[in-house]
């Protein structure tokens, strides 16, 4: 550490010197004592000419406070004392700094599963319901209320999302079901990005079911053959609510409202009133 920090690396530096030879054996010893010619040395110095000097090399092994060296009875076993640097706590945000931010929060309050089409038979499972907040996914907990009956149903829900909305001129908003069902719905910032009534979207997807009985042929008595046909299934409905906070003067005029179902036009729906004297529900469940 340097300059007077507090902190600093904590690193290793290892420095190779010159190759060291070992002694000679026992035969090469005998060697020598009955020849007048080193036969040792001449082999240490072909050895020194195949050998070569590495590069130091360095090693960081973390940040540190304070280093000490510890020695122990057996020289192997000598090591060396660092002390980390304390945790930094995150920064506090002052009150200032977190009512300038603007969020949006939907609440997802209930899930109704509409009755099958004619001329096609619905699974038995529901699948698993995700959503996209600008983007942002969320994904609902597979809990029992959600495995709706074919026949339909519904199930309360208490989950909410929340996102940043600094810089954004919409809210988007995209609910999905694993089966392959869909449907988006936006809110621009003249209308508070969609703030205040319940709404509702309604999953739509496209499956291929077999043609219906034509008319009996005239000679055989059995129905005609028919084409596969293609339906359009609405299956999954999301109440929703949104709930928007921002600094005073903070919105611009924008595009209005929109929603459709991915695989369609677009169907945007009424917002539906919910009763106000309806007592609050426990803390919603962020997901």
């Amino acid at each position: 550490m340097k300059d007077g920090a507090r902190e600093g690396d904590f690193t290793i530096n290892v420095l190779f010197g010159t190759p060291v030879v070992s002694d000679p054996g026992i035969l090469e010893g005998i060697a020598n004592f009955m020849i007048p010619a080193n036969i040792s040395s001449a082999i240490e110095a072909g050895i020194r000419k195949q050998l070569s000097t590495p590069g130091s090399q360095s090693t960081a092994l973390a940040r540190c406070t304070s280093i000490g060296a510890r020695q122990d009875p057996q020289p192997p076993f000598d090591s060396a004392l660092f002390e980390l640097p304390p945790k930094r706590r995150p920064p506090i945000l002052s009150p200032v700094a977190t009512a300038l931010s603007k969020t949006a929060t939907v609440h997802f309050l209930r899930i109704t599963r509409k009755p099958p089409v004619f001329g096609y038979t619905s699974p038995d499972e529901t699948g698993q319901f995700s959503v996209f907040l600008n983007g942002v996914p969320g994904v609902f907990p597979n809990t029992p209320p959600l495995n709706l009956p074919a026949a339909g149903g519904s199930a309360p829900l208490n989950l909410c999302k929340t996102v940043d909305m600094n810089g954004a001129d919409r809210l988007q908003l995209i609910f999905v079901n694993s089966p392959g069902g869909a449907v988006w719905s936006q809110f621009a910032t003249n209308t508070k990005f969609g703030a205040g009534p319940g709404r509702t979207m309604t999953t739509g997807r496209q499956v291929v079911v077999p043609g219906l009985p034509g008319p009996p042929d005239p000679v055989t008595g059995k129905p005609a053959v028919t084409k596969p046909q293609t339906l359009q299934l609405r299956e999954f409905e999301l109440l929703y609510t949104i709930e928007y906070h921002a600094p005073p003067n903070t919105l611009s005029p924008g595009t209005g409202t929109r929603a459709g179902v991915l695989t369609g036009g677009l169907t945007g729906r009424p917002g539906l009133v919910l009763d106000p004297g309806t007592p609050p529900a426990q803390p919603c469940r962020k997901i």
